[in-house]
């Protein structure tokens, strides 16, 4: 083994550690407290890069709808877990109204059959499967922790966000989905 590969999957290793340290530390991480919709000015999104069940490429800017949320979670994330149904209603609720919700599993790129037996168990039939590609996306997106959701208008500018879990049935979070969604 060359010194340049064991060193790449020893920056590999330490990468996958920060980004457990980040996620499990950073965010507002207990699923009884929620957090909020902050609303901003309409700002420059990078444009993501994630991979689908079939490990098919895909890119944000040809995944957008009226109204996309980009939710970053995981299977080993608590409140996640407990988030990702709501989430999933979301979106079966709005899906005609032009809502698209973009969930990026941040359990690794290789691990479609966890997030789909997570799926399964849970009933989540209208989001789709998607795996973040050596956390590129997330990391391009400067997220703090998990859960974190990114609110894209049509154009792909970042107009909200929300770090760690929030009520996704609240009459506030419905407000901000209907309101631009029109």
């Amino acid at each position: 083994m060359s010194s340049n590969t064991r060193l790449s999957g020893i920056l590999a290793s330490c990468r996958i550690i920060i980004l457990a340290i980040v996620a499990l530390c950073a965010a507002p991480c207990f699923a009884d407290e929620y957090g909020t919709i902050e609303p901003m000015g309409a700002a420059i999104f990078p444009d993501l890069a994630y991979k689908d069940e079939q490990n098919q490429p895909h890119l944000l800017k040809n995944d957008l709808g009226k109204l996309t949320i980009v939710h970053f979670w995981a299977t080993w994330c608590g409140p996640c877990i407990d988030e990702l149904p709501e989430v999933d209603k979301v979106q079966k609720k709005y899906a005609s109204q032009g809502l698209k919700v973009i969930s990026i599993s941040e359990d690794g790129e290789n691990r479609i059959k966890t997030v789909k037996d997570f799926f399964a168990r849970s009933d989540i039939t209208a989001l789709s499967a998607y795996l973040d590609i050596g956390t590129a996306a997330f990391r391009k997106t400067e997220a703090r922790g998990l859960p974190t959701s990114y609110f894209l208008n049509s154009a792909g500018l970042k107009i909200a966000i929300a770090e760690g879990p929030i009520d996704w049935k609240s009459p506030v979070a419905e407000k901000f989905i209907t309101s631009h969604l029109k």
